[in-house]
């Protein structure tokens, strides 16, 4: 959120993010800024044209703003800190939300981890058991073969 303010040689704009706004809060003052208009002297800037988005005068009210809608600054500045302070609090809400939702995801990472890792161990038992058996069943076999090659080596040579 940005502001457009009316200073010294002409508009200015001040964003507003956190340290903006504390630091616009902590040096801007009606006393402190005046009217930049010519023939409105050192007037202070204590309204604000909704319509322009400027701080203005009390000259200026009644010149160049006369028709836009023109409230008190102090007015302005409670109403916004009324909708910050809403819209703070429903983002704490979004982010105390979101938190839970991350963490839900989190255990539900952790859990697809841990399946994934026990699913590993079965297949890998599962091949080893199978490779185990086919292991005994070769030796099975080659031992069968031996056995029979050896004895019809035997009879063909008696």
């Amino acid at each position: 959120m940005s502001l457009l303010i009316a200073v010294g040689q002409g508009p200015c704009i001040v964003g507003l993010d956190q340290e903006g706004a504390r630091q616009l809060h902590t040096t801007m003052k009606p006393r402190d800024h005046y009217c930049s208009q010519p023939n409105h002297g050192n007037n202070n800037l204590n309204f604000y044209c909704e319509t322009c988005s400027l701080l203005v005068c009390l000259h200026c009210t009644t010149a160049t703003h006369k028709t836009h809608t023109v409230k008190e600054i102090s007015t302005v500045a409670k109403t916004h800190q009324i909708e910050i302070t809403g819209a703070l609090e429903d983002a704490r809400e979004v982010v105390t939300k979101m938190t839970g939702a991350m963490d839900e995801n989190n255990r539900m990472i952790e859990q697809v981890e841990i399946s994934k890792k026990n699913a590993s161990l079965s297949i890998n038992n599962a091949f080893e058991t199978l490779q185990q058996r086919l292991e005994e069943r070769k030796k099975t076999l080659l031992s069968e073969l031996e056995a029979i090659s050896l004895s019809k080596t035997t009879a063909l040579t008696l």
